[in-house]
């Protein structure tokens, strides 16, 4: 059974993706929240929308 991606991210996990610290990893995430924010969306304290975090970052 393929388990399928899901929609949010932690911390630990953007900084694996990204190859640095998690107090990098929490920066980076607090970047496109404010900015998801910004645009009227709801955000989750401490985690990330992977759709997001990748536009973000370009991958």
């Amino acid at each position: 059974m393929v388990e399928k991606e899901k929609p949010f991210m932690v911390a630990a996990e953007v900084a694996e993706l990204l190859r640095c610290s998690k107090s990098t990893a929490y920066r980076i995430m607090r970047r496109v929240n404010d900015k998801k924010r910004a645009a009227g969306k709801i955000v989750i304290h401490g985690r990330v929308s992977r759709q997001a975090l990748y536009e973000e970052v370009g991958l």
